[in-house]
């Protein structure tokens, strides 16, 4: 549990309530307020798993998985475009109503990604660069990268493959990483991973995560 403070702000304005649900389950039993209401003609659902293949590999002391990083950017190759027509749409429409010229929307003005290695982030970046994606101030790296910071989607590569069930995760070292992970969403939080390391009875941070997604997208079907 994180520390709690005695001038704590409990108000929450930052995501749609289904995605800071999951923090205050986590981290603030129950303290905080959601106050942005639950999310209203969203892109996506708030809360999103995607299953991914392959196994990760160790790279010095940190972890990589190629396959998990593909599946990411073939997500982003997908939902490239959407993104950016619906975001500009909305900046748009924000522009006219407060009297100030538009602006053009990139793609690293709406997303980010996570992950907890080091060892990740350099596959991903490579492979966004090789599919020809224009990562130019995309943020892409360690909870740090985003900490303070925030985007409308956040994207998070877990990295432990099919050959890491039953392993310790590092993100469930305690919770603050996916505390600050997940809360760094504003509109929708996707966890890449391999389904069989989410499943197991463990109430870790991931494991509540992962029921927290189910429980999100059985609410929104």
């Amino acid at each position: 549990m994180l520390s709690k403070y005695p001038m704590m702000l409990t108000e929450h304005r930052r995501c749609f309530n289904e995605i800071i649900e999951y923090c205050n389950k986590l981290a603030y039993n129950g303290l905080l307020e959601p106050k942005k209401g639950r999310a209203k003609n969203n892109l996506f659902i708030p809360m999103q798993f995607i299953n991914t293949s392959g196994d990760s590999k160790t790279i010095g002391s940190s972890r990589s998985n190629e396959e998990e990083a593909g599946q990411i950017v073939q997500w982003m190759l997908t939902n490239q475009e959407r993104i950016i027509r619906h975001y500009q749409q909305i900046e748009n429409s924000e522009s006219v109503k407060d009297r100030r010229v538009v602006r053009q929307i990139r793609l690293a003005d709406i997303v980010g990604i996570i992950t907890p290695f080091t060892g990740q982030k350099g596959i991903l970046q490579t492979a966004l660069r090789k599919a020809g994606l224009d990562i130019n101030g995309l943020t892409i790296g360690t909870v740090h990268a985003l900490q303070g910071a925030e985007r409308s989607v956040i994207l998070f590569s877990s990295t432990y493959g099919a050959n890491d069930v039953d392993k310790s995760y590092f993100y469930d070292m305690g919770v603050n990483m996916l505390n600050v992970a997940v809360s760094r969403a504003k509109e929708a939080f996707v966890l890449f991973g391999s389904q069989s390391n989410f499943e197991r009875k463990a109430n870790s941070p991931s494991m509540i995560l992962y029921k927290h997604i189910q429980q999100v997208n059985r609410q929104s079907n």
